[in-house]
Formats: C-alpha cells, structure tokens, sequence
C-alpha cells in the first residue's frame, strides 16, 4: 500500500513530485517502550518460570504468558 497522496503529491505533470514527504505516523508504540515494558518484563517472567521447572515445579501447574505481544500494554 502506498504512503503517497495522489491529490497532494503530484506535480503539474501528474509524475510523483520528489519533494513531497508522506507525513509521519506519530501514533506507533516507541521502540524503546516495547523493550522496556513489553519485551524485559516478559523475558524475565519465563525465565523465572524455567527456573521453577528446573527445580522440580510442575510445567502444568505453572501460568505461561501468552507466546504473542498480548495483552498489549499502550504507551499512548
């Protein structure tokens, strides 16, 4: 899918104009929160969790976070 405007980017030969910039989505997720809330928090808790299953907790007794990103905490 493109970025470009068709009615906003062009020039006066309908050609796309190399000076038009899309405009910056500013409501993704930063980086750096992802790492920080997301994706440490996460790592810490499984390797909490294989920790208890090396030393002899049952696996089926244990409550696994979800492989994916949810419940997905929003920054904004």
């Amino acid at each position: 899918m493109s970025t470009y405007n068709t009615a906003t980017d062009r020039d006066a030969h309908g050609r796309l104009d190399r000076a038009y910039r899309p405009p910056k989505f500013t409501q993704s997720t930063p980086g750096w929160w992802v790492r920080q809330f997301m994706n440490r928090p996460r790592r810490h808790l499984n390797h909490d969790l294989c920790r208890k299953v090396l030393r002899g907790d049952d696996p089926e007794g244990l409550v696994w976070p979800p492989g994916n990103r949810k419940p997905h905490r929003y920054f904004w």
